[in-house]
């Protein structure tokens, strides 16, 4: 049914991205139009239809090529129709709005007046993206300035309305084609149901529609064969700062090296991305890794968040047998310098460390058990962006996750840094979330040996977004 123009690993390679761009767009269409129905034209594997649905829109129809994979659609098979969107296509009926986005310049140009009268048939509004000149992408054969688009449409007597954009501009969490295309289309006699959108088509500027969004500018910067593409110069500060902070701090930390790093990261993407929050960590040893995450705010001058300390400061309780064989070998052998008795450091030499690294006033200790420590503080500890926990066994994970996951904002990070480490861990971690019936995506951090590569850490974001997903997308535009 018409050319196939785009794969299984298509979808796959956006399915992500979609989703997030979705979860940025959709509350704000449903501002304005307040859909009862919705229909998207070039669907794909439904994601934007299933947020629709999350945000209570029932009445849904997908539309796209017979090439997507019904396997991976994100909506009911019965609400997905195969049709040539080459070709005109009919559908015996009307819908509240339509969404149409990041398809057009798919269809080859004698195509584009078919596929818009085939979207102004089905609905009074229509929720519209399309790539413009030199955007890049898979299988563009008309890409299109979108004053091209609005012609098209006035043709069908419906008027061009720019209110979108300017709210979601700077939304770092969304692809960047939506923040530089999407529109919204509507019938002209429509807009007298609508005094929203009728005051926004007032104020749209419609000599002002070609714009170009500066991460498409830096995309197609760097993907330029003739560039050669350098980091900037804070890009080398950046980098060059870590280095500094990450020996500052290694005399306090076991953690390795990579899982540094990635701390690091997270915290520049919380910053970055706006995540709410204080920062915890439970279970801190001599402070390393909360040293590290309250450099990481010193130095992006923040004043109003701080990191928590949880910690008995007087080592590890013994580990039990549902912690595992590692767990019981590692607490058998005094001998071994990494002993776990010896885990411990006491609340007056992190405080002093603290000092001598300048950051009394970023770093707050709370000394005792956690079963006893956490209920009593998590309201003073209030929202949480990054919660690490670096508790060792199945009862101190357990207590974590019980006490301190709902302050854990949506976002926001759980970092495990015993998860491959010790079977406890993993069995507090994955009982918690099964009995929670949560289905977050447990992510790995890497690290190279010259015995080959190994998981370290584990993490997972609450929400839908993933930290391997973020982290390229925020790499890619410098920001971290």
């Amino acid at each position: 049914m018409g050319h196939r123009m785009r794969s299984t690993e298509f979808f796959t390679q956006i399915r992500e991205g979609s989703r997030c761009s979705a979860e940025a767009i959709v509350p704000l269409a449903l501002e304005l139009v307040h859909p009862q129905s919705v229909v998207d034209v070039g669907c794909g594997i439904g994601t934007w239809l299933a947020v629709f649905k999350e945000h209570g829109v029932e009445d849904i129809l997908g539309i796209d090529g017979d090439y997507v994979d019904s396997a991976m659609l994100e909506i009911p098979a019965e609400r997905f129709l195969a049709a040539d969107l080459s070709k005109g296509f009919g559908v015996n009926r009307r819908f509240d709005l339509a969404v149409c986005l990041e398809v057009a310049e798919q269809l080859p140009p004698e195509c584009a007046k078919t596929l818009v009268d085939s979207v102004t048939n089905l609905a009074p509004i229509v929720l519209f993206s399309a790539a413009i000149p030199f955007q890049g992408g898979t299988h563009h054969v008309n890409e299109q300035w979108p004053d091209y688009w609005a012609k098209r449409f006035q043709e069908r007597n419906y008027v061009v309305i720019d209110c979108l954009r300017k709210r979601i501009w700077s939304n770092p969490n969304l692809d960047w084609w939506y923040a530089q295309n999407i529109l919204l289309f509507a019938r002209r006699d429509h807009l007298e149901r609508s005094a929203a959108l009728k005051r926004e088509w007032e104020l749209t500027d419609v000599s002002q529609l070609a714009v170009v969004h500066p991460r498409q500018h830096l995309h197609r910067i760097r993907k330029a064969p003739s560039t050669s593409w350098r980091p900037s110069r804070a890009d080398e500060e950046r980098s060059a700062s870590l280095e500094d902070v990450l020996r500052e701090i290694r005399p306090f930390t076991m953690v390795q090296s990579e899982s540094l790093v990635e701390l690091a990261l997270q915290v520049r993407s919380v910053l970055v991305e706006e995540i709410p929050g204080n920062l915890v960590e439970c279970g801190v040893w001599r402070g390393g890794s909360a040293f590290l995450m309250a450099k990481c705010l010193q130095q992006a001058g923040v004043t109003n968040r701080k990191v928590w300390l949880f910690d008995s400061f007087e080592g590890l309780p013994a580990p039990q047998e549902i912690d595992g064989p590692a767990a019981l070998a590692y607490a058998s052998d005094p001998a071994n310098p990494g002993y776990f008795d010896n885990c411990r450091a006491s609340l007056e030499d992190v405080q002093g460390t603290a000092e001598r690294l300048g950051l009394s006033a970023y770093t707050e200790c709370v000394k005792g058990w956690f079963e006893e420590t956490l209920p009593a503080n998590r309201e003073r500890v209030g929202a949480i962006a990054i919660l690490r926990i670096d508790a060792d066994w199945y009862s101190s994970v357990r207590a974590c996750l019980t006490h301190l996951y709902d302050r854990v904002v949506p976002g926001g990070f759980v970092v495990l840094d015993d998860y491959y480490t010790y079977d406890g861990c993993a069995l507090a971690v994955h009982e918690f979330l099964g009995q929670r019936s949560l289905s977050h995506r447990i992510e790995a951090v890497m690290y190279q040996s010259k015995h080959g590569a190994y998981c370290q850490t584990a993490l997972f974001r609450k929400g839908r977004r993933t930290w391997k997903h973020t982290k390229r997308k925020l790499l890619k535009r410098g920001l971290l």
